[in-house]
């Protein structure tokens, strides 16, 4: 009987697996994988906002920008733009943006007096990589810079620079940023100009340079003089003095010996440079290694691990290293633990096709707490996919963090 009752849940399972892969595994947006139409260069944002798992997985890894743009009922436009060859791990992403005008007299007053400020809604969620977003409003701002912020205990957070343009023949303002992650609320703030005379942010005034520009002249012209002067009396001098045929002789074999030198000299040179321009340049990046959330959550630590938390957080603070073109984030990490004798171990995972990094210094994932463990970022940004996987760019800023909160602490919020 037992047997039986067996059979048919084993029976009942596998029914329910052949109807799952008969229709498809949707996303959760009830769209089949199958029927995800390929991105376009530029793409509409649809009114719910999200593009879907499937549709990134049509330009993922591809060498291109791709642009998503949507115009409000206010007039104001939105392009977000993304490299679609950093998407791996494609996923669901709500892109909506909504402004909002309400309480800003009061943000303009904490951000300093600012005098302009536009408020920014959107889904607080992470990006699948970053972001581009150029924001254009039907008005002229009066502030010529401005920067985006987040309000963090009653107190603004630079989140990114903004670029401000300005079309005086449309009357548009346009602010484009970097961002690595979306924000439930962000406000755009438009700083005051500098004073009237410009002095006071160290531009000089015109009359101030044109008196500059005069001195020059002058003591351009006293100088011409002088050389002028020197010049004559030297050639009144030689002329005065019969010509020696002897030292002429010698002059001319012993200035033939010098140029014969120093052409040499050249040419070495020369080609000396040649061969270092010929060589690859070096590429760089800078890294460092932090357990600082640590110090906050010592309660939670392994009593076992204490001696291998830093005073100060740092297990390795930022350096600047080489590596080789095609090299991940793993291998620099990897090679960099070795060369300063920093203990650091990981493992291959199947399921994500990459290393994990299971610990560093002695210290493991759930050493502090059953949310702990290591995440690395890269310009600021966390991949949602592994460090083996992803290239290293000249440049690049990689920052190895230990979490006790699923990345919250860390500035990570793809998991929430």
């Amino acid at each position: 009987m037992r047997i039986k009752k067996h059979m048919k849940r084993i029976l009942a399972f596998m029914l329910i697996l052949i109807l799952l892969l008969s229709t498809g595994c949707s996303g959760g947006n009830g769209k089949d994988e199958t029927s995800a139409e390929p991105l376009k260069e530029i793409n509409q944002i649809p009114e719910d906002g999200i593009i879907t798992k499937e549709q990134f997985k049509t330009i993922a890894g591809e060498s291109k920008k791709i642009q998503f743009t949507e115009e409000t009922t206010d007039s104001i436009t939105y392009i977000w733009t993304f490299n679609a060859g950093l998407i791996k791990n494609p996923q669901d992403q709500n892109l909506k943006v909504t402004f909002g005008n309400n309480v800003l007299e009061t943000v303009k007053a904490k951000a300093a007096d600012a005098v302009n400020a536009l408020k920014l809604n959107m889904g607080d969620k992470a990006l699948i990589v970053p972001g581009s977003l150029a924001v254009t409003i039907p008005e002229l701002w009066e502030a010529s810079s401005a920067s985006i912020v987040k309000e963090d205990n009653n107190a603004f957070t630079d989140v990114a620079e903004v670029t401000v343009t300005k079309d005086e023949t449309n009357k548009t303002t346009t602010f484009t940023m970097e961002l690595v992650s979306m924000e439930e609320s962000l406000y755009i703030i438009g700083k005051a100009d500098g004073s009237a005379n410009g002095e006071a942010d160290g531009i000089i005034s015109s009359d101030a340079v044109a008196a500059d520009n005069n001195t020059d002249e002058k003591a351009g012209t006293t100088t011409v003089k002088k050389e002028e002067t020197a010049t004559t009396k030297k050639e009144e001098t030689t002329t005065s003095k019969k010509p020696d045929t002897t030292t002429s002789r010698k002059e001319e074999t012993t200035t033939a010996k010098k140029e014969e030198t120093t052409t040499a000299k050249k040419e070495e040179t020369t080609t000396a440079k040649k061969e270092e321009t010929t060589e690859a340049p070096k590429l760089t990046c800078t890294i460092s290694i932090s357990c600082k959330t640590i110090l906050d959550n010592m309660d939670k630590l392994d009593p076992a691990k204490k001696s291998f938390v830093p005073s100060s957080g740092w297990i390795l603070k930022k350096t600047t290293v080489t590596f080789e073109e095609g090299e991940s984030v793993h291998d620099v990490l990897k090679r960099v633990c070795k060369n300063k004798g920093i203990h650091m171990e990981s493992s291959y995972t199947p399921i994500y096709d990459s290393a994990y990094i299971e610990g560093i210094n002695q210290i493991y994932e759930f050493d502090c707490g059953s949310e702990s463990g290591w995440m690395y970022k890269v310009n600021g940004w966390f991949p949602n996919y592994g460090c083996s996987q992803y290239k290293v760019s000249d440049g690049d800023n990689i920052a190895w963090v230990y979490t006790c909160d699923l990345g919250t602490d860390v500035g990570d919020n793809s998991m929430q």
